[in-house]
């Protein structure tokens, strides 16, 4: 059975924060570059008040052009892509193969290996005799 990656849903405020945090902007910086009060954007981000549709359409595509975010993920659309299944599989692919699992061998240290010990050559995981 294959596992499902559950993507927990994100509130306005959630993406606002992350987009700025990703930017690596303070508040103030965000504000000016979005076009937005900086009293403004901290309301947003403590999920206090939410801007008008109209507004958030032209917001959306500010985000996408300054910060190259997807409009779609920053409308609430759908999930950006390192959020879908196969960017997660990657990502754990990717880090497993940097910690050479499945990739380089390993063998027990020491002359006398123990009946415990393992060898591990490839993807097989082998008793050492």
């Amino acid at each position: 059975m294959s596992e499902v990656l559950v993507i927990p849903p994100w509130t306005f405020a959630d993406r606002v924060r992350k987009v700025r945090r990703h930017a690596k902007l303070s508040q103030r910086e965000f504000a000016k570059r979005l076009e937005v009060a900086e009293s403004t954007l901290a309301s947003w981000e403590a999920g206090r008040s939410e801007p008008r549709f109209g507004e958030l359409a032209n917001l959306s595509v500010r985000v996408q052009r300054e910060f190259k975010v997807p409009a779609t993920w920053f409308l609430g659309l759908e999930p950006a892509p390192w959020e879908t299944e196969q960017a997660a599989e990657r990502k754990i692919n990717a880090r497993r193969k940097s910690r050479g699992w499945g990739v380089a061998a390993w063998a027990p240290r020491g002359s006398n290996p123990q009946p415990t010990d393992y060898e591990y050559a490839g993807s097989a995981l082998l008793q050492a005799a």
